[in-house]
């Protein structure tokens, strides 16, 4: 645990290199000990800093192996991590259907689990995604309004999703979420 906690810290410190460093380390000392959950939670760490280092092969790779483990020990209250880094990788990628699908599956776990974990991060997500495309599918647009309800968004627009993501994000202090929010 003091691995990746260090891994953290280095990673909110733009510390990027060192981050893995230490998430690499931690994921092997999980791995030897067997602790699903720990190495998860490191490739999710992994993940999310590579998404942050703009290496989205890496990113996806890490983030999907993360979500798989995830699923299969039902660690559901740890899904939202992933999800928002996921739709914001596809969202980055301009693959904005999926960032939405992504996103929606954010949306429906955290009301199967009670949780807002990233919610600020997923709305940016949309957000993004509605500001690249405009022409969405008949079955993105309706998960988009199951989105939006969810949300409390009434015009689905991309200023009312990147204000939303503020709103939550300030509260959380999820700065790096709030940062491109206000800048994009």
């Amino acid at each position: 645990a003091a691995l990746l906690n260090l891994g953290v810290l280095k990673d909110r410190r733009g510390d990027f290199n060192t981050a893995i460093d230490y998430f690499e380390k931690a994921r092997v000392i999980s791995e030897r000990i067997g602790e699903e959950l720990a190495i998860s939670y490191t490739e999710f760490s992994l993940g999310a800093t590579y998404y942050k280092m703009e290496d989205f092969p890496k990113a996806e790779g890490y983030l999907k192996h993360a979500y798989t483990r995830l699923k299969r020990i039902n660690a559901q209250g740890y899904f939202g991590y992933v999800f928002s880094f996921l739709s914001s990788l596809y969202a980055s990628l301009h693959n904005c259907e999926y960032a939405v699908r992504i996103a929606y599956l954010h949306v429906q776990n955290m009301k199967k689990v009670n949780s807002d974990v990233e919610n600020g991060r997923t709305y940016l997500s949309v957000a993004r995604a509605l500001s690249l495309c405009q022409n969405l599918s008949p079955d993105i647009k309706r998960r988009l309004d199951y989105i939006a309800e969810h949300a409390g968004i009434k015009e689905q627009t991309p200023i009312a999703f990147y204000k939303k993501a503020i709103e939550v994000s300030e509260g959380a202090h999820y700065i790096n979420t709030i940062i491109p929010a206000h800048y994009r």
